[in-house]
């Protein structure tokens, strides 16, 4: 966004919410097509990426 070849805070929380996104995505269709071990794998992972996203926001706006 800067143009500076960085990320910064707001992005990387970006970057990693679009991640979090096509996981689900891919759940999901991993559930389409009955591979539910996989489904349940990934959404454990989904999960886990969220509560880091979210400890992250929560982080970075209590530093501003």
């Amino acid at each position: 966004m800067g143009g500076d070849g960085q990320l910064n805070e707001d992005e990387q929380i970006m970057v990693f919410s679009v991640i979090k996104e096509k996981m689900s995505i891919l759940a999901e269709e991993l559930c389409y097509v009955q591979e539910y071990q996989l489904y349940k794998d990934l959404m454990r992972e989904v999960r886990l990426l969220e509560v880091d996203i979210n400890t992250f926001q929560d982080e970075l706006r209590t530093n501003i």
